[in-house]
């Protein structure tokens, strides 16, 4: 093992895997005197650098390597087997668990892949668990408009995916009836007439943060 002396190896992530793997095949490129190729080699080194509790995911694995890639093998399974993939946080988005900012633009690349009913789903419900700050109406008003910015740029974006989805299936009447059909009164609910505010905080939506055009029953700015 005396062949990555000189590079350092990575401490493993466990939030993140795949980046990890990416950070250790860098190491197999800067061993010396030569990069590290061999399959065997590159399994036995990211094996004898698992924490323990990491190992028991892959115990199968370690127990009984593939004998033709076996770093190729180890790594799509532990990879699948830990951290968090972007359809596991949509689904406790979708179970009602309140999920950080950061996460919304991991779920927002995962909605491409989705039907149109679900995408709008998920749109709803990052606009019904995405937490509030106290100080959103507070003193310290430029750090508020700053995160309700980026927050509505994030649902404008899924937004955006839902229309593409939506004008696709403008073209096919028969399956968008059946999908209506499916949705039912949760995708009726959602009016992309209203601004994201107004679906946010309603009657206590502040005048001046209204964004025309805007429906909201009672709101002048979307009167003619």
């Amino acid at each position: 093992m005396s062949e990555v002396g000189a590079v350092q190896i990575p401490v493993y992530n466990r939030s993140d895997p795949a980046l990890w793997f990416i950070m250790y095949e860098n190491t197999f490129k800067l061993a010396v005197p030569k990069p590290i190729t061999e399959s065997v080699t590159k399994f036995n080194y990211v094996v004898s650098h698992l924490p323990p509790e990491v190992a028991s995911l892959v115990r199968d694995i370690l127990m009984n390597p593939d004998a033709t890639d076996p770093y190729t093998n180890l790594k799509t399974e532990l990879i699948n087997r830990s951290g968090e993939s972007s359809q596991q946080e949509i689904r406790k988005l979708l179970s009602g668990e309140e999920l950080a900012f950061a996460n919304i633009s991991t779920i927002l690349a995962a909605v491409t892949d989705l039907t149109l009913h679900k995408a709008a789903e998920i749109s709803d419900r990052i606009l019904e668990v995405t937490p509030v700050p106290m100080e959103i109406h507070a003193v310290n008003k430029n750090n508020s408009n700053s995160m309700e910015e980026k927050l509505l740029c994030e649902i404008e974006k899924l937004n955006a995916r839902i229309d593409k989805l939506e004008f696709s299936r403008s073209r096919s009447p028969f399956r968008r009836n059946r999908s209506n059909q499916r949705s039912g009164g949760n995708s009726q609910n959602r009016n992309s007439s209203v601004c994201w505010y107004h679906r946010r905080f309603g009657k206590n939506c502040k005048p001046e943060k209204c964004v025309s055009p805007c429906n909201f029953q009672g709101n002048e700015n979307g009167e003619e």
